[in-house]
């Protein structure tokens, strides 16, 4: 049961420097910290650089299969984000599924059932998109019991050799 109103918006093109903002600041204070394994200084780097940013933007941007980002809303006050891939092109070998990239719960909403609310009002609306799945990766510990809560499980692993889970 969730705890209030839950809202998504959709960002455009035109509110990705926002979005630059919360994702630099997500990396620097929840992700590059608190890693497992820890993230070399290279892969830092990597992912608070302008390339990671361009790469990024160019999905946000790209005509089929783009990412997708959603602020998420609680009781109308921003509460996090979640950027996601919900693959729709039949000739992909992704079809149906949905990547989640990153998710971001505010650090103040977090071990109070938001987290879980959220997600579950998430995989409702992308279900009704078309996703027949969801996969992710984890970062640490924390997350990966997280994620495992909700149903996922370790799949395979991805070209990096690190760990998918899978919600079916």
């Amino acid at each position: 049961m969730c705890i209030g109103e839950i809202q998504f918006k959709h960002l455009t093109s035109d509110e990705l420097e926002d979005y630059w903002h919360q994702c630099s600041k997500y990396m620097k204070e929840d992700i590059l910290p608190n890693s497992n394994p820890q993230k070399t200084d290279e892969e830092a780097k990597y992912f608070l650089s302008a390339e990671y940013r361009d790469e990024i933007t160019g999905l946000f941007k790209r005509e089929r299969n783009r990412l997708r980002i959603n602020y998420i809303y609680l009781n109308d006050k921003y509460a996090g984000f979640i950027t996601y891939v919900l693959y729709d092109d039949m000739k992909n070998k992704y079809f149906g599924e949905c990547f989640i990239l990153e998710y971001c719960i505010e650090k103040s909403q977090r071990g109070a059932g938001v987290g879980t609310c959220f997600f579950e009002h998430f995989e409702a609306e992308m279900k009704r998109q078309g996703a027949q799945y969801f996969a992710l990766n984890t970062t640490n510990e924390r997350n990966r019991k997280f994620w495992m809560s909700l149903g996922f499980v370790m799949g395979r692993n991805d070209e990096f050799g690190n760990p998918v889970y899978f919600k079916r």
